[in-house]
């Protein structure tokens, strides 16, 4: 999966537009409406493990199109809280298309 490192913060964005889940897999309803990477987000956290940030979140509705297809993981854990992140993160080839 592509990814970006952000210069100067403890973040890198994976981007997630190649991220497939199954056609019946059930969202709440306050994602309805909102971006893919929301759903995504949403996915990765309850179906992986790992908790990500939609990044469509920190743009203005007008332009929340440029980050519907990344998701921002932060990097500033402990070592072991990484690799098992990395562990979990692997699941996620299963899922691609």
């Amino acid at each position: 999966m592509e990814y970006a490192w952000t210069e100067g913060s403890y973040f890198v964005l994976l981007n997630i537009s190649r991220v497939r889940w199954p056609e019946d897999y059930e969202f709440p309803k306050s994602l309805d409406g909102r971006a893919k990477d929301f759903k995504a987000a949403w996915f990765i956290a309850n179906h992986i493990g790992v908790s990500c940030i939609p990044v469509s979140e920190f743009y203005c509705d007008e332009h929340m199109h440029i980050g519907a297809n990344y998701a921002r993981f932060s990097f500033c854990k402990d070592v072991d809280t990484l690799r098992t992140a990395a562990e979990r993160l692997q699941k996620l080839r299963w899922f691609l298309a």
